[in-house]
């Protein structure tokens, strides 16, 4: 593997699990609510998710590879954020129903 290519997989993981670590962090230190749990199911399955779009993406014969690499990576980081967010039934006080 050259050095190039470690960078650049370097930055897409990042780029991958850098918005839904930062809710989480956010909502631990903001909120107090521990949503680690929540990370250990989010960030596989956003792994998972990333590499069978850019796999379907390569089999229909998409052209840009880098450009629908990048583009999957960020929308399936800002879903997992929002999954994160969303996922603890403490992390958003407004969406608690009437007892």
């Amino acid at each position: 593997m050259s050095v190039f290519t470690i960078i650049v997989l370097s930055f897409l993981v990042i780029t991958l699990w850098l918005p839904p670590v930062l809710c989480a962090r956010v909502l631990k230190y903001r909120l107090g609510v521990e949503v680690s749990r929540l990370l250990w199911l989010v960030l596989p399955s956003q792994l998972l998710l990333t590499i069978g779009l850019v796999l379907l993406a390569q089999y229909i014969g998409l052209l840009n590879p880098a450009g629908y690499v990048l583009g999957t990576t960020v929308l399936v980081s800002f879903g997992g954020a929002i999954a994160v967010a969303l996922g603890h039934p403490n992390a958003n006080p407004s969406f608690k129903r009437d007892a």
